[in-house]
């Protein structure tokens, strides 16, 4: 039985809130993280119709403590807690997720105050490698288990991300939004271009984003050897897990005609878009891309690689092209087409126009504050 005293906080702090109290919990929006940017976006353009609240954590820190703080908070003050989720932000190994999740479980159930969850990526059997794969197979099934046990709103930016979800637990309840364009400013072309040393004749080829193997970093320097013609731009450097070896790796193996930036921050990213004649994103595995949406925003072509993500973008918008890194000299000729075949070029765009009118950022406010409106109504 509870004691008197616990019944008159929860009562208490019942009592103060208001539906208009979201607090997200996700990494700083300060250019380190896609999260924190994400975040930072929605909690822009969501400000003018609710008051938000941002907690940080850090960016996959191996110390378990603020982890455990930032659970324990979130809930004191606010209607619902919001989790920005993404297996790397939590230690190695996604290992705090143990510790936050399970502090952040007690914490909201204490307080009754409901959890809604935004899947940036799944973990699945297939995410895994050798060696111990089935002791990790079992480890990506609990630690997915206990993510949903916590959740009671669940909220997808993708298709293929929700499936992937779901083959490890049974989802409850759940939607689908996606990540929302949102508008930028295109710096001009020729500044943007003198910032990385080209100049207006260049043909440019820009992969933003950070380097991990997920995203195919690696494949970069085969597909530019193909076209010692065009110039590559790698615009980010090493990701929350720890790719040092990898971006060194890219580094070293790749030709003449490509250049390894390192981080970008903001503005150096805008203008690494507004240089490119092309982007392409050579991926591995991707359930939702930043990447992909800032391209929209700077309405700059796509060639992504022919994964379930960017297929299906394809299909229903034409706003991508789509090929096989693997073949190198195929996946340029992907990358040809868009440079050099204006209708080609022209239909992406248009299709860009249309992925962005269906995906704005007030659409994606709008349809996140029918989630608040229900989880809120839930919990009461």
């Amino acid at each position: 039985r509870r004691s008197r005293f616990l019944d008159g906080f929860i009562n208490s702090k019942r009592n103060r809130r208001r539906m208009s109290d979201i607090t997200y919990i996700a990494t700083p929006d300060d250019g380190q993280c896609g999260i924190g940017t994400y975040t930072g976006m929605l909690k822009e353009n969501m400000e003018n119709k609710i008051s938000v609240e941002h907690i940080e954590i850090p960016l996959g820190s191996f110390n378990p403590l603020p982890y455990v703080y930032k659970a324990l908070i979130a809930p004191l003050s606010t209607s619902i807690v919001h989790v920005q989720h993404e297996y790397g932000l939590y230690g190695p190994k996604s290992l705090w997720s143990w510790l936050f999740f399970v502090c952040l479980y007690i914490s909201t159930r204490v307080t009754r105050t409901p959890v809604v969850t935004t899947f940036h990526s799944a973990w699945t059997e297939e995410t895994v490698g050798p060696p111990l794969i089935p002791l990790k197979r079992l480890y990506v099934k609990l630690n997915n288990r206990m993510l949903n046990a916590v959740t009671d709103y669940s909220l997808f930016l993708s298709e293929n991300c929700e499936q992937e979800f779901n083959n490890s637990v049974d989802v409850g309840r759940a939607r689908k939004i996606e990540h929302g364009v949102q508008q930028r400013d295109t710096p001009d072309k020729e500044i943007a271009r003198d910032r990385f040393g080209y100049s207006m004749t260049d043909t440019v080829v820009a992969v933003p984003g950070y380097v991990r193997y997920e995203k195919g970093t690696d494949r970069v320097p085969a597909i530019a050897g193909v076209r010692d013609d065009w110039e590559f731009l790698v615009g980010g450097g090493q990701g929350p897990d720890d790719e040092s070896e990898l971006a060194q790796e890219v580094a070293e193996e790749s030709p003449d005609n490509v250049t390894v930036t390192g981080w970008l921050d903001e503005d150096d990213l805008d203008r690494a878009f507004a240089a490119a004649d092309a982007i392409t994103l050579p991926y591995r595995e991707v359930t939702q891309s930043g990447i992909f949406n800032l391209a929209v925003s700077h309405r700059t072509p796509v060639v992504g690689s022919d994964v379930e993500y960017f297929y299906n973008l394809r299909e229903k918008y034409r706003c991508v092209l789509t090929g096989d890194p693997e073949r190198p000299e195929h996946f340029a000729a992907e990358i040809q087409r868009v440079i050099r075949d204006d209708d080609v070029r022209n239909e992406l765009l248009t299709g860009m126009n249309d992925y962005e009118k269906a995906h704005s950022a007030d659409s994606v406010v709008d349809e996140h504050l029918e989630v608040y409106r229900d989880a809120h109504a839930d919990e009461s």
